[in-house]
Order: C-alpha cells, then sequence, then structure tokens
C-alpha cells in the first residue's frame, strides 16, 4: 500500500515537471521572438520595406490570437483530450517556431515576410495558449488539494522565462 502511494507521488511530480518544461519552453519562445524581431527588421528592411507599424503588427498578433483562442480551448478541450491537446500544441509550436525562423532567412520580399510573421505568430498564439488552458485544466482536474501550489509554480515558471528566456536568447544567438 505504502509503495503505491510512493509510486503515485513520483509519477505526480514527473508529470508536473514535464508540464513545466512544456510551459517554460513556450514562454522561452516568445520572448526570444519578441527580442529578435526588431533588431532583425531594422538590419534587414529599409524603411520605405517595412516601417515600426508593421512591426507592431508582428509583435502584436501574438496576444490578440492569444486573447481570441483563450476563449475557444475550453471547447476543443472537451473534444480532442488533454495530452492530445498538449501534443498538438507541442506540434504547433514547433512548426510555426520553425517557419517563422526560416521566413526571416528565406523570404527577401518585404509584404511577403510580413503576412508569414503575421501567420506564425497568430498560430504560436494558438499553441500557446493551448498549452496553458490544457496545463491549468491537467491541474485542476488531477490535484484539486494542490491546484494553488501547482497553480502558482506553473504562473512562477512564466514568469521567470520571462525574465530568462530573453538571456538563453542572447547566448544562444
Amino acid at each position: 500500500m505504502n509503495s503505491e502511494i510512493q509510486e503515485t507521488r513520483e509519477c505526480s511530480k514527473i508529470y508536473m515537471v514535464n508540464m513545466l518544461t512544456l510551459v517554460a519552453c513556450a514562454e522561452i519562445l516568445v520572448m526570444n521572438v519578441l527580442l529578435c524581431m526588431p533588431l532583425f527588421v531594422a538590419g534587414e528592411f529599409s524603411k520605405d520595406q517595412m516601417d515600426e507599424e508593421d512591426l507592431a503588427w508582428i509583435m502584436i498578433s501574438f496576444p490578440i490570437s492569444n486573447f481570441i483562442f483563450a476563449y475557444l480551448m475550453s471547447d476543443w478541450l472537451k473534444y480532442v483530450g488533454r495530452t492530445n491537446m498538449l501534443w498538438l500544441a507541442v506540434i504547433i509550436m514547433t512548426i510555426f517556431t520553425a517557419l517563422f525562423g526560416a521566413g526571416a532567412i528565406y523570404v527577401k520580399e518585404a509584404r511577403l515576410f510580413f503576412w508569414v510573421c503575421i501567420v506564425c505568430r497568430v498560430m504560436q498564439g494558438l499553441g500557446d495558449q493551448m498549452v496553458r488552458i490544457t496545463v491549468n485544466a491537467i491541474i485542476i482536474s488531477r490535484y484539486p488539494s494542490d491546484k494553488k501550489e501547482f497553480l502558482g509554480l506553473v504562473n512562477m515558471t512564466m514568469g521567470l522565462m520571462k525574465a530568462f528566456g530573453p538571456v538563453l536568447g542572447g547566448f544562444l544567438f
């Protein structure tokens, strides 16, 4: 009996660490793009090709899509399921972050680059919202007695990664 309880606690810890890692990765991706994008656009395109307003639309497309998709996620979560939703979020975030980077390397025409960035940022916002809503739903249903502590851990992870994301991105790039 005691070994079963211990095994359940260990599984819960591993599960929680995995969710925190997923949240951390999503936040790092968000912050790296926000900090690298203005420098890249200023070095790559002239003012007559892309101006500050275009850059602002690229930057704000992520939080706007985050806001819009937050409303839809609870309905989608019922149909897709929690585990599938997390896998789908990882796939979406990975694909559209890679496409965002590829667009920066291969797309040299300013208008096309602008629209590639908008689409990628909107889809990253979808993936990020899928992670957030699903992780919160898992914590609330799986850890009802510890939900305050675990929700606090998730929010703390988001805050820390917003601070360390630019540092890590600067180190890597």
